[in-house]
């Protein structure tokens, strides 16, 4: 079997998947999922002869490269969590970040295409295949090194921990004026100098969330400027929304304010999938982004609820204040 053999990079793909899977802590019905994520992958990289199922999986692209970005990015956070070596976990994000978004700048040939007929005359070349191996290994030791610092029975024993879900009230709103000019307004809602409390001591819910305001802006901005050939009206006014909801996740979550975050996972688990299924279904809304967004959000708030359930756990009631 040579590396031009599709069934050669089937492992690659699926060993990527476990040590994710590994880590998070999804609910048993969702890991099958989480698998299959990786294997459109597989399929528009390395099925280029079966032009049927290659096509339909490079048009699953614009929902898969999103929901497997989010994996990972939660995979990295959850694993420094709970990881005993958190400073190996910070090293292997760096250099699998750095490896996806610099290898092409700085001359490395073995990366995926970015077009149907792009892939197909790579696959035939053996240089390719050859550098597309070596990102195979590389993201393969990265992620199982960084899987591996979070032991075994550290996982057996959070999986097994019931943990109790009650809310105490959160501590008051910050009431100080921000100033009287519209001048010290614009500043403090870009900013939060006086009226948010500063970084370092907010809990690490509201950083996980502060994270997925910066997802939100970044799709947003996507859709906003690389809207693709159809629908142009209607995507970049959709990006233009999602910018403005990045947004105030970023800054409400900054807030450190249990309540908001308790609102953002009612939100997302049980209005977001059933209002983008109403959308597809009656209003003729375009699938790809009624399932993206009907499944993306409520993955994302239920991160989020496991966050909260952690911040329980390391101090005693989601309202204590850091």
């Amino acid at each position: 079997m040579t590396v031009y053999d599709v069934w050669f990079w089937a492992p690659f793909h699926m060993l990527q998947a476990y040590p994710i899977t590994r880590n998070l802590p999804l609910p048993d019905v969702f890991i099958p999922f989480a698998h299959l994520i990786w294997v459109p992958m597989y399929i528009w990289e390395h099925w280029t002869g079966l032009a049927e199922p290659v096509e339909e999986a490079w048009a699953m692209k614009s929902i898969v490269l999103p929901l497997s970005l989010i994996l990972i990015l939660s995979f990295f956070y959850i694993t420094h969590q709970m990881s005993d070596k958190p400073t190996v976990v910070k090293v292997g994000a760096a250099m699998y970040f750095a490896f996806m978004f610099f290898a092409t700048d700085l001359g490395f040939q073995g990366s995926p295409k970015k077009t149907y007929e792009e892939q197909i005359e790579a696959n035939a070349d053996s240089s390719w295949n050859n550098q597309h191996l070596i990102l195979h290994i590389y993201y393969l030791v990265i992620l199982w090194v960084v899987a591996l610092t979070v032991p075994y029975h550290k996982l057996a024993a959070k999986r097994a921990a019931g943990v109790g879900t009650g809310l105490n009230a959160s501590d008051p709103s910050n009431t100080e004026s921000p100033g009287l000019s519209i001048t010290d307004v614009f500043k403090e809602a870009i900013y939060g100098e006086k009226l948010l409390p500063e970084f370092s001591t907010i809990r690490q819910t509201s950083k996980f969330l502060i994270l997925q305001g910066i997802i939100y802006s970044s799709s947003g901005m996507l859709m906003f400027f690389l809207p693709g050939d159809e629908e142009t009206a209607l995507y970049p006014g959709m990006g233009f929304c999602v910018i403005g909801i990045g947004y105030f996740y970023i800054m409400a979550s900054r807030m450190n304010n249990n309540y908001w975050a308790v609102a953002t996972i009612f939100t997302r688990m049980i209005m977001t999938p059933v209002g983008c299924m109403t959308l597809w279904a009656f209003f003729g809304v375009p699938a790809q982004v009624c399932v993206s967004f009907g499944i993306l959000d409520p993955t994302l708030a239920f991160l989020t609820y496991l966050s909260l359930k952690q911040d329980e756990q390391n101090q005693g009631t989601y309202a204590t204040i850091a």
